[in-house]
C-alpha cells in the first residue's frame, strides 16, 4: 500500500502525468491509499498491544506458580542466562565459523515490537523452566506419613528436623521420577539406604530414599514419570516408605509446596 502512495503522489506532482486521471481523483486516489496505511499501522499497533497484554498474564501466571514452590523466578532466569552464555561460548571444535560482519538493516522493529519480543523471550523462559520443575507426585495415590519441618525424630524421639516428606504406597510400590532430567546418584547411604538423586537443571535437585531397589543409573536420563526405584524400608527407616526430597543450590526445600503447584498447573 505504502508503494502504491508514492507511485500515486509522483504521478500527481510529476508534470505531465495526469492524462489518464484527474488531479482531484488522484488526490482522492491519494487520500485512499493514505487512510489503508494508516488503518494497517492501527490494526498492527492493536494487534501488538493484544499480544503484550496476553503475554505478561501469561508470564505473571507462570511467575506466580514458580513463586509457590518457594524459588525465585528472577533468580532461576538469571541463573538460565549464565548457563546459556556458558554453552555459547563453548562451540564445538568441528565447528568452522567466520566471514564479515554485514549488518541486516532490511527491518527495523519498533519500540513497541521490541517490547514485545524481549516479554516473548521471556514467557519462553518461564516455560523452559517450569518443564523442569518436580511439580508431579513420585507415588500415585500415596499417604503422607511425614511432613517436612520439625519433629520428634521416630529413633530418638527428640526434636528434629525433616529434611522431605515421608509418603507410603502398598508393598512393591513403584517411586517415579517427577521432573525430566539425568541420574546424578543411584547408592546407598547408612541414613538413605538405597536413594537416588535426579539433577533437573537450574540447581534443582530430587532424592528418593529407603528404596527396596534402584531401577535406574547414574548418568541416566530420565523423564518425569520414569521409575526410579521401588518403595522399601533401607537405611534410617521405622517401616516401608519413602523419603522424598527437593533441593535447590543443594538445600532442602518443602516438596508439599511442589506438589501442590503441580496440582494448581493440572487444574489450570
Amino acid at each position: 500500500v505504502q508503494d502504491e502512495v508514492a507511485a500515486t503522489e509522483s504521478s500527481v506532482t510529476a508534470p505531465g502525468k495526469a492524462s489518464s486521471m484527474e488531479k482531484p481523483e488522484l488526490l482522492a486516489r491519494v487520500a485512499l491509499l493514505e487512510k489503508q496505511v494508516n488503518d494497517l499501522k492501527a490494526s498492527k499497533e492493536d494487534i501488538i498491544e493484544r499480544v503484550k497484554l496476553k503475554t505478561s498474564g501469561q508470564i505473571d501466571d507462570l511467575e506466580a506458580i514458580i513463586e509457590q514452590t518457594g524459588l525465585s523466578p528472577k533468580d532461576l532466569k538469571r541463573n538460565m542466562v549464565r548457563n546459556d552464555d556458558k554453552i555459547k561460548s563453548q562451540p564445538a571444535r568441528s565447528e568452522g565459523l567466520g566471514g564479515p560482519f554485514i549488518p541486516d538493516t532490511t527491518y527495523l522493529p519498533s519500540r513497541e515490537e521490541s517490547e514485545l519480543f524481549t516479554r516473548l523471550d521471556e514467557l519462553a523462559a518461564l516455560k523452559q523452566i517450569i518443564e523442569v520443575l518436580p511439580l508431579a507426585a513420585p507415588i500415585k495415590n500415596g499417604e503422607m506419613q511425614s511432613h517436612f519441618g520439625r519433629r520428634i525424630d521416630p529413633f530418638n524421639g527428640r526434636l528434629a528436623f525433616h529434611s522431605g516428606l515421608d509418603i507410603s504406597g502398598p508393598a512393591g510400590t513403584k517411586i517415579h521420577a517427577t521432573a525430566d532430567g539425568k541420574i546424578k546418584k543411584a547408592e546407598w547411604s547408612n541414613t538413605y539406604g538405597n536413594y537416588v538423586d535426579v539433577d533437573h537443571g537450574y540447581n534443582i535437585s530430587t532424592r528418593y530414599a529407603h528404596l527396596s531397589s534402584i531401577s535406574v543409573t547414574q548418568g541416566q536420563k530420565i523423564k518425569k514419570g520414569d521409575i526410579v526405584g521401588i518403595q522399601g524400608s533401607t537405611g534410617r527407616s521405622t517401616g516401608n516408605h519413602l523419603h522424598y526430597e527437593v533441593r535447590y543450590r543443594e538445600q532442602p526445600l518443602n516438596p508439599k509446596k511442589f506438589l501442590d503447584a503441580g496440582h494448581d498447573v493440572l487444574e489450570n
